[in-house]
């Protein structure tokens, strides 16, 4: 297990405190590298802790204080390292003089297992090292957002030390992750070398950003990143997209850390992985109390699978009105698969008066977010015109979008109503079609 420890560029990091033009900051001349705390190698803690410091005349750094820090004994391991580097010290008009500073010490951790950072593919006896590192940009739509977070890139370092096979692990959408391959591409490493020869290297790292002072990121916000990253890493466990092992048993211990990090996302699919029995035995009353959690505190996906669980007895004693109350809850924050089953509910009468008007309605909210299922639903409802006027061509349309969604049971129904139609409706259907959006869902809940 190997640290990498970055120190910014001096001329991005240094906040000077000048009284005049002619000040000369401090140069950096040695660099001790901190240690990992037990307690953050054993949480696979990354990040950077911010540190502030004075340059004395004699080059040492006194009154080291962290400014944002990571905890878990990193703050202590970060101002116990910049105590020991040593600087030239700044000047005035050639007399040494005491310089304000800041210094941002980056901690990742080279572990395979986690992959925080690099891991050699053929065991390298040093690892790669980064030399230059281009900062990314915003998106537009990412700034008028106001999103903040971190893309965990997975590459390889070859041995001419570019990055290569870029890929996104945990993305932040909205064009970041894009913006943070390019920049990452554009990184240059000195490469990792076995018995003093290059060799290409595994790597993983996190690119972040943030649309604010380094003092607004607090421990909170941090917390979500590290848990939001640990569920995305848990996904490619399970798929192994990007080593080409898929490990079910990794990925119930990596979301099982998430979820205990009060992650409602994580919780939610923990409580899948019980239900399922992946990477671990099947266990539906553990699913059940695992989807509390996360529906306790108003999570749609939590809500909506818990209710299933009441709808069907698995885990929890049956209750029609417990799961009608957590469907509802979850489709008032526009999850399509609670609208869906709402539609069901109203469709058949089961949990709900029977209302074929009603789940006309929920099926349409959760179709136009894309749902196949409930786009086929809303096809037949319009073709048999249970709900109102038969409408043929507003039935092929929604049949032909949940076939081209990947729905294999719609293609029946898509050749059926092609055979009673004439082809300027069949036309009007398909142009429908080809020019559908699905509508965005309602931002979440904070």
């Amino acid at each position: 297990m190997r640290i990498l420890v970055t120190l910014l560029p001096l001329s991005s990091v240094l906040s000077l405190a000048r009284e005049d033009d002619k000040l000369v900051p401090p140069v950096l001349l040695r660099k001790v590298e901190p240690t990992y705390s037990a307690e953050a190698r054993a949480d696979h803690l990354s990040g950077s802790v911010l540190v502030s410091l004075t340059v004395g005349v004699d080059g040492v750094p006194t009154d080291i204080t962290v400014v944002k820090g990571l905890g878990e004994g990193l703050d202590e391991k970060a101002v116990e390292a910049v105590s020991q580097w040593r600087f030239q010290p700044g000047t005035k008009k050639g007399v040494p003089v005491a310089v304000k500073a800041q210094v941002s010490v980056d901690f990742r951790l080279f572990n395979d297992a986690q992959k925080a950072a690099a891991s050699p593919v053929s065991n390298p006896t040093a690892a790669p090292s980064l030399v230059s590192k281009v900062e990314p940009e915003y998106t537009n739509e990412a700034r008028k957002k106001k999103l903040s977070g971190t893309v965990l890139l997975s590459f390889i370092v070859g041995t001419d030390g570019i990055p290569r096979n870029i890929k996104v692990v945990s993305p932040l959408g909205s064009g970041l992750d894009e913006k943070a391959m390019e920049a990452v591409s554009k990184w240059r490493f000195k490469p990792g070398t076995k018995n003093g020869v290059p060799v290409p290297v595994k790597a993983q790292v996190e690119v972040s950003f943030k649309l604010c002072n380094p003092n607004c990121g607090g421990t909170e916000l941090v917390s979500e990143e590290k848990a939001r990253s640990l569920v995305n890493i848990a996904i490619h466990q399970l798929r192994g997209d990007l080593d080409g092992k898929a490990d079910a048993k990794a990925a119930f211990a990596t979301m099982q850390k998430a979820a205990a990090m009060d992650y409602g996302p994580a919780e939610t699919r923990l409580g899948q992985f019980y239900l399922s029995g992946t990477g671990t035995p099947v266990d539906n009353q553990k699913a059940a109390e695992t989807f509390d959690r996360p529906a306790f505190h108003g999570d749609a996906e939590g809500d909506y699978e818990l209710g299933k669980l009441y709808q069907t007895g698995t885990g929890v004693a049956p209750d029609q009105a417990m799961a009608m109350k957590l469907f509802t809850r979850a489709a008032e924050q526009d999850l399509p698969q609670a609208e869906f089953a709402l539609g069901v509910a109203s469709e058949l009468g089961e949990g709900a008066p029977q209302d074929l008007p009603q789940a006309l309605k929920w099926y349409r909210k959760s179709a136009e977010q894309g749902f196949s299922a409930a786009q086929l639903r809303l096809g037949k409802l319009f073709w048999t015109g249970a709900a109102g006027k038969q409408d043929q061509v507003a039935a092929l349309e929604w049949a032909l979008l949940a076939e081209r969604g990947g729905l294999k049971e719609a293609s029946p129904d898509v050749q059926h109503f092609r055979s009673s139609m004439a082809a300027d409706s069949i036309a009007e259907a398909e142009k429908h079609a080809d020019h559908f959006k699905p509508r965005a869902s309602k931002p979440k809940k904070p």
